[in-house]
């Protein structure tokens, strides 16, 4: 499944980072935006699964609308970059927040047994829109 993400600074902790994921409205957070961005793709992934195996659409678990119009409102005036930039980016203050567009599988899970599954940033198939 391919999903929409947006990963930025938690406002409650300057630290902390969270990925959201807009499709199945399930949130991870991390002590960096790349380590949200994993976990954020693991939660999406067990949120798949778990759907999957109850017989329901996780995408019917979907943010609520007014995230979805900041999301539209934003495409017009945004610039694809590497995720490697996006991160930079995000950590140095340059950019709010990352909105990308990324694919999730249920064996993203993890490697067997319960170890989270590492994503190369570089290399992983999504793209970074960042405003």
């Amino acid at each position: 499944h391919s999903v929409w993400f947006r990963i930025f600074r938690a406002e409650y902790s300057p630290g902390t980072w969270i990925a959201h994921c807009l499709d199945f409205d399930v949130c991870a957070e991390a002590d960096s935006p790349l380590d949200a961005y994993c976990e954020g793709r693991e939660v999406a992934a067990m949120t798949m699964m778990s759907g999957g195996a109850r017989g329901a659409d996780p995408r019917e678990r979907r943010a609520p609308q007014e995230d979805w119009d900041l999301l539209h409102s934003l495409m017009s005036r945004t610039e694809k970059i590497r995720l490697s930039d996006a991160w930079r980016r995000l950590e140095s203050g340059d950019s709010p927040y990352v909105m990308m567009y990324t694919v999730v599988d249920p064996r993203d899970c993890g490697d067997g047994d319960g170890a989270v599954t590492d994503h190369a940033p570089d290399v992983d198939p999504a793209f970074a829109e960042v405003a």
